[in-house]
Parts: C-alpha cells; structure tokens; sequence
C-alpha cells in the first residue's frame, strides 16, 4: 500500500499537463470570423485492363489509386452479372489491391468510395484466366467549407495563404487536421468536409 501512489504517478501527471496547456477556443477570444468554400473539380475514374493472363483459377484482381497515385483503402467493388444480379464484393485492402474469384461470364464492376466518383466497367472473364485492373477514382466534385475564427482582423493574402495550406492538406492526402498545418496562436480553422 505505501508504494500504490507509484502506479498513479504518470496519470497524475499526464492530468496536470493537460489542465495547464489545454485552452478550448471561445468565440470571444476570437471575434472575427471569416467562411469561405474550397469546391473541387470532379475528376474523371480510369479503368485499365491488362491482358487476360492463363491462371489456375478464374481471377478478377486489381489496384486503386487517385489521380496523384495515392493506394485507396477501404474502397467497394462489386460485381454484377449480367442480368444485374450482385454476385460478387470486396474492399480494397490497406495497400490498395483487391482480388475476386469469378465464374467465367460478363460482368460489371462498380466502385465506390466516399468523396470518390461511383463508376462502372464492364468485362468478360473465360475459364482459367486472370483480369487484372488500375483503377484510377476521379474525386466527385466535393464542398469542403470553411471558418476561420481570428482574434484580430486578417488580411485578404493571410486568407489566400489559409486556402491554399487547406487544400495542400487535403491533396497531400494527409489526415485532416489544418489547425496542425495551417493554424497559430492568432486564429483557428474549423472545417466541414
């Protein structure tokens, strides 16, 4: 028992750096405001089909990328007959790729990811071959608004300089936290996407 405050040592202190440095912002320490909207452009999706190569199995296998070669995780694929009935989906893994076993026929394929064009490419598939895709998705037109909340009065280039670090941000396709890349002690930024 005479050692018990040892184990709550590093809390006690993690608590006490937390209550020193951490000022949740009003808006009366910030007094101007200032909205804007950064609208993309809609970009176009890709597909390209390599060869039909001899395989064991009847494969459809692909990679998904953005237009500045970035792998997308998490996107859906699902395939379709063609009479439109579902029978096949799958996620394209942390790196980007996927792979479905098929019956050999014609299929559609349908993307879709969030921000992201849905777009569809259709294909036939012969027994004991291989398809493979580079999928390149076009982003889908997005709205991404903006405030700045400041405590003295900006200027029209310090603004500027605010838009274009957020949209670096979100094309460099790093987590979006523009108070890290883009804020000061003089204003903050709170984004919608």
């Amino acid at each position: 028992m005479k050692n018990s405050w040892k184990g709550m040592l590093p809390f006690g202190v993690l608590m006490l750096v937390v209550s020193c440095c951490y000022k949740p912002h009003t808006l009366v320490d910030y007094s101007f405001v200032y909205a804007f909207n950064l609208q993309y452009e809609e970009e176009t999706t890709t597909y390209q089909m390599n060869a039909p190569k001899v395989s064991d199995t009847t494969l459809v296998k692909g990679f998904i990328q953005d237009h500045l070669n970035f792998s997308i995780p998490g996107v859906l694929i699902r395939i379709s007959n063609d009479k439109g009935e579902e029978v096949a989906e799958a996620e394209s893994d942390f790196d980007g790729n996927f792979g479905i076993s098929l019956l050999p026929g014609t299929y559609v394929m349908e993307t879709s990811f969030v921000g992201f064009d849905t777009s569809e490419a259709s294909f036939d598939l012969s027994k004991n071959t291989s398809l493979g895709f580079r999928i390149t998705m076009g982003r889908d037109g997005s709205l991404t608004v903006c405030e700045v909340h400041s405590k003295r009065t900006l200027t029209e280039m310090e603004l500027t300089e605010i838009r274009r670090c957020i949209e670096r941000t979100n094309d460099q396709h790093n987590e979006f936290y523009p108070n890290k890349y883009c804020g000061t002690a003089e204003y903050f930024i709170v984004v919608q996407i």
